[in-house]
């Protein structure tokens, strides 16, 4: 009996020596606990710092703990740190718990950041997982958005028909800055307007797309039948796609004017290059160059017009952005025309804005600003003057959808025309009331 019992003294003595250990193990194990607890409830309360150091402790017992990491990355996606933030969630996915919620975060993390492709990608698993969820009209507006906002910078890709008519008010029909000054009053005048648009994707593969646009312009004045405009254009392209982010393309615009008043007017030949940095899903940056062979025919109301024939090099820079309902973009260019006669030759800074915002379904409102700033490189002459124009441009349209193919649409043009000679000052207001039906 004496020799079992010594057997079970040292058995004793290393269970008394384990106890610690064991304590300290459960109370780890409880704090670790407690801490997801009070970090959920920190997040709950927008208190995301404080948040991120609970859990951060939590995560120091247990590295892989999905509830840990999904609660973390939540935390640092809401103060901002989206690129820690994906990387809990992508961990949180591989372990197959929380994945639904993780998927919603990715989802809305790339949503914010412009990035509409991964953000339907995520989305649409999240929906999969959670179709009668709480939040699933939440995924679903943000992937609707983002489609919109895709659609809105993809505009050109789709094939369409169109054809408007009208009728505009012009309160200076017979002057524009660039026409050669005429010996007659100012005049206004009401006319009837039609235009043809027409646009195509040729062929199109995975890295190649050919395009191609056609437009006809016609206007007939009411009492001025001498400036009634006949305008064509035609415009192939080709575009490369390098990569989802670079794309770049070239082609070729002719615009042709042989109808001004019963004359021939002039002949465009343009060829240019862009490349489209798309930045986001939202943001894309075009850097764009042209050159612009440029031949003018004297008229019976511009018997000088000739002497405007020339070349035109033309470069600059257009940053698209998509937010919600508003889209537009703001750009910069600068022109160097060279003309036979050096009075009409000129270098040109320009710059502007372009905006569109959805009101509603039907009812969109869209409105653009222009400013050019024009030094020409010639005496003018009997002035004895090197002309100087500024020059503002702003438009208002108003479109409301009637239906899937036709709108109905009001449009403001107003010119202002400021120059060191008098000959060429002049406003201009152009107000229009249009009808369009959508063939294709």
């Amino acid at each position: 009996m004496k020799r079992r019992g010594f057997a079970l003294l040292p058995v004793l003595l290393t269970l008394f020596l384990c106890l610690p250990v064991f304590l300290s193990t459960a109370s780890a194990s409880n704090n670790y606990d407690l801490f997801i607890a009070q970090g959920i409830e920190k997040i709950n309360a927008n208190q995301f710092s404080e948040a991120l150091e609970l859990l951060t402790k939590a995560l120091e017992a247990a590295p892989d703990d999905p509830e840990a990491l999904f609660y973390s990355g939540v935390a640092l996606s809401r103060m901002g740190d989206h690129e820690k933030a994906e990387n809990l969630f992508s961990k949180v996915i591989k372990n197959k718990e929380y994945t639904a919620n993780a998927y919603l975060e990715l989802g809305q993390i790339y949503f914010t950041q412009g990035m509409c492709s991964r953000s339907i990608r995520y989305l649409k698993k999240y929906l999969k997982f959670e179709p009668q969820s709480s939040f699933a009209a939440y995924a679903g507006n943000m992937i609707d958005e983002c489609r919109t906002a895709m659609q809105g910078a993809d505009e050109d890709d789709v094939n369409r028909l169109n054809v408007t008519a009208g009728v505009e008010y012009d309160s200076n029909v017979i002057l524009e800055s660039d026409n050669p000054p005429i010996v007659r009053p100012r005049e206004d005048d009401w006319r009837a307007v039609g235009l043809v648009d027409a646009r195509a994707v040729l062929y199109k593969n995975d890295i190649l797309k050919v395009k191609g646009k056609y437009k006809l312009y016609q206007s007939a004045h009411q009492h001025l039948s001498t400036f009634n405009v006949n305008y064509h254009l035609v415009s192939p392209s080709v575009e490369l796609t390098v990569s989802d982010l670079i794309k770049p393309s070239i082609g070729y615009r002719l615009e042709y004017i042989p109808y001004f008043g019963g004359d021939d007017y002039g002949r465009f030949h343009t060829a240019f290059a862009k490349v489209k940095i798309r930045e986001t899903d939202r943001h894309s940056l075009d850097g764009i160059y042209e050159y612009r062979d440029i031949t003018y025919w004297n008229t019976r109301a511009f018997t000088s017009n000739a002497l405007r024939t020339g070349h035109q090099n033309t470069a600059g820079v257009r940053q698209h952005f998509t937010y919600d309902r508003l889209d537009g973009n703001v750009y910069y260019f600068y022109d160097d025309k060279r003309a036979s006669a050096n009075h009409w030759s000129y270098i040109a800074d320009r710059g502007g804005i372009m905006v569109q915002y959805k009101i509603s379904d039907p009812l969109r409102v869209k409105g653009s600003a222009e400013f050019m700033k024009r030094d020409y490189r010639g005496i003018v002459p009997g002035t004895g003057l090197v002309r100087s124009d500024d020059t503002q441009h702003f438009t208002l349209i108003l479109q409301y959808q009637l239906n899937e193919k036709m709108a109905l649409t009001f449009t403001e043009r107003f010119t202002k025309n400021d120059s060191n000679i008098v000959f060429y000052d002049y406003d201009r207001n152009v107000l229009g009331l249009l009808f369009t039906y959508g063939i294709i």
